[in-house]
C-alpha cells in the first residue's frame, strides 16, 4: 500500500519553505534579481523568467506540469510567489497520479484479502478446539500492535469504530474548499476520533519521520502500528503526517488464539476487507477521488483576484493533509486485516 512517493512529499516541504521566504523577500522590495530569489527560482519555476532560459521545476515533476507553471509568465510581469503558488497546484496534479494508483491497489487489496478471510472462516467453521502454543512472530507482528504493543482487541475494535473515521476525513476536504468562502477555522479537533494524542506516539512517530522539533505536536497511535501526527494543530500552517512502525515490544514468539478469538478476528477481518474494497470503488467526498474532484474544483477559482498566493499555498497545505489522513487509516485498515489473518493462520496450526 505504500504507493505515494515519498520525495514528492519532501519537495512539498521545500516548497513551503521557500514560499514562505520568497513572500517575506518581496514583502520587503528586495528586487527579482536578489541571490535568495533567483536559487529558489531556479529551483522550482522558469529561469526564463530572468531571461536565463530553460525551466526547473523539481525532479519529480514531470515536463507538462513545467510547461503548465510557466503558463502566462512574461518576463517580469508576474511575481515569483506567484509562480510559486502555481507550482503548487502542480504539485497536487503530480500527486493525483500516485493516488489513483494506490486506488486500484486498495481496490485489489480488498478483493484479496476477502477471498482469504472467506477460506480461514470455512475453515475454522469445522473445528471444535484448538491447542494452545506459541506462535512465531515476524514483520507480519506489527501489523497486530497498537503502539508498538501486541493489542488484538484494538484491532477487532477498529472494524466496529472504523466508519466513523470517514468524517475525519471528510471534514478536512471540505475545510480544504471553505477557504474560498473567507477566513475559515475547524470547529474543535476532528482527529479525537482517533482516540488521545500521547508522548508516546509523538516520539515514536517523530523518530520514523525524522521531526526535529516536537513541541507543538500531537501524536495519534492507531492499530496496526501506524502513527498520525500532526505539527502546528489549529493554525494556518497545520500539517499531518503519518507513520508506519514496522517492529515493536515483543519478543520471538507471542501466544496463539483461542478459538473464540480466531472467530472474532476472522469477522472483524471479514468487515475490514469490505470496508477497504469500498474505500477503492465509491466515489464521494472523503474518496481519494473525492478529495482531487475537490481540489479540480478549487482550481477552476485560482484566477480570482480575492484569492492571494498564500491561501493558494493553504489550500495547498489542506489538500495534501486530508491525503495524509486517509492514506493513513486506510493503511491501519489493511495492516490490520493482513496482521488479523495471518494471526489466526499460524494458531490454527499447531
Amino acid at each position: 500500500m505504500d504507493l505515494l512517493d515519498h520525495d514528492l512529499d519532501r519537495d512539498f516541504a521545500v516548497l513551503s519553505e521557500d514560499f514562505e521566504t520568497v513572500l517575506a523577500l518581496e514583502s520587503l522590495g528586495v528586487k527579482p534579481h536578489d541571490v535568495a530569489l533567483l536559487t529558489i527560482a531556479n529551483r522550482w519555476v522558469a529561469r526564463e523568467y530572468y531571461g536565463e532560459g530553460g525551466v526547473a521545476l523539481g525532479k519529480r515533476i514531470t515536463k507538462d506540469a513545467a510547461k503548465a507553471a510557466l503558463r502566462g509568465a512574461a518576463t517580469g510581469t508576474k511575481k515569483l510567489s506567484s509562480h510559486l503558488a502555481n507550482t503548487f497546484m502542480e504539485w497536487a496534479k503530480a500527486r493525483d497520479g500516485q493516488i489513483r494508483a494506490k486506488l486500484a491497489d486498495a481496490t485489489s487489496k480488498g478483493e484479496n484479502l476477502r477471498g482469504r478471510t472467506a477460506k480461514l472462516q470455512s475453515h475454522v467453521l469445522g473445528l471444535k478446539s484448538l491447542v494452545k502454543h506459541d506462535v512465531k512472530t515476524g514483520s507480519w507482528t506489527s501489523k497486530v500492535c497498537q503502539e508498538d504493543k501486541v493489542n488484538v482487541q484494538a484491532c477487532i475494535q477498529l472494524a466496529h469504530g472504523h466508519a466513523s473515521l470517514d468524517d475525519i476525513v471528510e471534514a478536512y476536504t471540505v475545510f480544504t474548499k471553505s477557504v474560498l468562502k473567507g477566513p475559515a477555522k475547524r470547529e474543535g479537533n476532528g482527529l479525537t476520533k482517533l482516540g488521545n494524542s500521547t508522548a508516546k506516539a509523538v516520539k515514536r512517530a517523530s523518530g520514523i519521520l525524522g521531526l526535529l522539533h516536537t513541541k507543538a505536536v500531537d501524536g495519534y497511535p492507531l492499530p496496526g502500528n501506524v502513527f498520525v501526527v500532526v505539527s502546528n494543530p489549529q493554525t494556518r500552517t497545520e500539517r499531518v503526517q503519518f507513520a508506519v512502525a514496522r517492529d515493536g515490544e515483543y519478543g520471538d514468539a507471542i501466544p496463539s488464539l483461542s478459538l473464540q478469538q480466531c472467530k472474532d478476528a476472522l469477522n472483524a477481518a471479514e468487515t475490514l476487507s469490505k470496508a477497504i474494497y469500498q474505500r477503492g470503488t465509491k466515489r464521494g467526498v472523503f474518496s481519494y477521488s473525492g478529495i482531487y474532484d475537490n481540489i479540480q474544483s478549487i482550481e477552476g477559482e485560482l484566477d480570482r483576484d480575492d484569492i492571494s498566493n498564500r491561501e493558494v499555498h493553504e489550500i495547498t497545505q489542506r489538500y495534501k493533509n486530508a491525503i495524509e489522513i486517509e492514506d493513513a487509516i486506510t493503511t491501519a485498515l489493511v495492516r490490520v486485516t493482513e496482521g488479523l489473518l495471518e494471526y489466526v493462520q499460524r494458531s490454527i496450526k499447531s
